[in-house]
């Protein structure tokens, strides 16, 4: 099996010749897909090297909600699903929700989100990953991101 770093050069060389004087945009989770933190299996220093990655690369950087608290995917009950794709096609194929969840800012109602009922529940386990906590704790994902973003404004890629 090919190291990881060694693949990621390989894509961004072959993206390089497809298109050299583009302006890419680059992410790594988006509403259609599982969150990246599980669908590559990282742990909140993985997290931390991928945002590193990503916020060094020549382009556009698009970060999804949630990315920046090193969420992963959420698992959603049948009968709290929204997406007719995860209805139609269950359990094989849970949908798209797990990654569509409310952002979390802090413990209170629905994480801070919304006082009112949100379209999908606030995951129990996201609620470690709040806002608050993450910024209070100075070795979070959170704060690595801001690190990341920081180093980005000062030498743009």
């Amino acid at each position: 099996r090919q190291p990881a770093a060694q693949r990621i050069v390989e894509v961004f060389d072959a993206l390089e010749g497809v298109a050299p004087n583009s302006w890419p945009c680059w992410a790594m989770s988006n509403h259609d897909v599982t969150r990246h933190v599980t669908r590559w299996n990282l742990s909140d220093a993985g997290a931390k090297a991928y945002a590193t990655v990503l916020m060094c690369l020549r382009g556009s950087v698009c970060l999804y909600q949630g990315e920046e608290l090193g969420l992963p995917e959420a698992e959603i009950a049948y009968e709290d699903l929204q997406d007719p794709y995860g209805k139609e096609f269950w359990p094989e194929y849970k949908g798209r929700d797990g990654c569509r969840t409310p952002m979390v800012w802090d413990m209170g109602v629905n994480g801070g989100f919304s006082p009112s009922q949100p379209w999908l529940p606030v995951p129990h386990a996201h609620l470690q990953r709040t806002v608050t906590a993450e910024e209070a704790d100075a070795q979070s994902v959170l704060h690595h991101y801001r690190w990341a973003i920081g180093l980005r404004r000062k030498h743009p890629a």
